[in-house]
């Protein structure tokens, strides 16, 4: 952000002037638009980043910017637009650069911030997103009946050492969902202790034919101490167990 109250008014006022001169011009555009995204103002920088981006189609990061903007706006289709512009001339082949990465990371979130969860995981677990970002693909894709995507992702990611300590059970029910049991014993030991891992230990139990195991397993938890989609979880298990 260009330095100090007095030097950020003289900039907009020569910035303004410039327009007023040169309205269409897509360079003065992405600099006003910039300006306006360091002070926080992102609403107020779409028309300009948008300007900017239609005037420089052939340019990703203008669309990225332009993208960055909308989904701090809050608005998810605005930025799912201009994410997809940026990959269209990006490509979205095997190829990874920085502004692939980027385009993918924003696309993806417009998609979640939509409600099109496996959409979005399919962005946010591409190579070169950050890990978090692809943690979070792996959880969707678990979530919304994807468990063999997701027990890939989240091996990956284990064999980067880029698998947190917080989504070890939800990496070793995804194994197990998706018919890799074996491997998800080594991961549940190394979960931290918590509802999470419970209930992970309960659905593997099941999955394994051993529903007193399952019983012993969520035995702990009270009912009382989990969220809502836990806890109904919790007596979906257990109903299942006492069959």
């Amino acid at each position: 952000m260009v330095g100090g109250h007095h030097e950020l008014r003289l900039v907009e006022a020569a910035l303004a002037e410039a327009r007023g001169v040169f309205p269409q011009d897509p360079d003065l555009a992405l600099l006003e638009g910039s300006l306006l995204l360091d002070q926080g103002r992102f609403a107020d920088a779409l028309p300009s980043l948008a300007l900017a981006a239609k005037g420089r189609d052939a340019e990703p990061q203008f669309q990225l910017s332009w993208a960055y903007a909308a989904l701090q706006a809050g608005d998810h289709s605005l930025g799912q637009q201009a994410a997809s512009r940026a990959l269209a001339h990006l490509g979205n082949g095997p190829d990874v650069t920085d502004a692939v990465a980027q385009a993918h990371l924003l696309l993806g979130l417009a998609l979640a911030g939509k409600g099109e969860p496996l959409a979005a995981a399919s962005h946010l677990g591409h190579a070169g997103v950050p890990p978090g970002a692809r943690s979070l693909a792996a959880r969707l894709q678990l979530a919304h009946g994807d468990p063999a995507s997701a027990a890939a992702l989240f091996v990956e990611l284990g064999s980067a050492g880029e698998l947190p300590a917080s989504d070890l059970a939800s990496a070793a029910l995804a194994l197990g969902l998706s018919g890799r049991a074996s491997e998800a014993g080594p991961l549940l030991e190394r979960a931290p202790e918590g509802a999470e891992r419970t209930l992970a230990l309960g659905q593997l139990a099941l999955l394994a034919g051993k529903p007193t195991d399952a019983l012993q397993a969520l035995a702990p938890l009270a009912p009382t101490s989990l969220e809502g989609a836990e806890r109904a979880l919790h007596a979906a298990l257990k109903a299942r167990a006492l069959r």
